[in-house]
């Protein structure tokens, strides 16, 4: 789940929840990424530190995990950082890259097909 200041996000625009569904696959632990709205009010996620043209910055994203093992995400104001929190981060994310790189080789392609072709059964 998405929340913008602690206040739940509203899914029923297409473009945002793509927006949130690429961010959510794309993120590892460790990352900052960046969430900004354009003129025509959709949402733009990034990891990288370039404003895109015509584009708001709202802050950064904060990753939660919640108890059930689910995530949560929050848009947060910007923070600043020190040289050495930057480095504990980036080593996270490359342990992270590294985890999942290990999953996808275990995951057979036949697997993924399958997991593809079937709903995803959702509480």
């Amino acid at each position: 789940m998405l929340k913008m200041n602690g206040m739940p996000f509203d899914y029923r625009d297409e473009w945002d929840h793509r927006a949130v569904y690429h961010m959510t696959n794309r993120i590892h632990d460790g990352e900052v990424w960046l969430a900004y709205r354009d003129e025509q009010g959709r949402l733009y996620f990034t990891s990288k530190n370039e404003i895109p043209s015509g584009c708001e910055l709202l802050g950064e994203i904060e990753c939660v995990t919640l108890e059930d093992g689910r995530y949560e995400f929050d848009i947060k104001p910007v923070q600043e950082r020190d040289a050495v929190e930057l480095a504990l981060r980036a080593r996270r994310a490359e342990a992270h890259k590294a985890y999942r790189q290990e999953l996808y080789k275990r995951y057979s392609f036949a697997d993924r097909l399958r997991d593809l072709s079937t709903p995803n059964k959702r509480s």
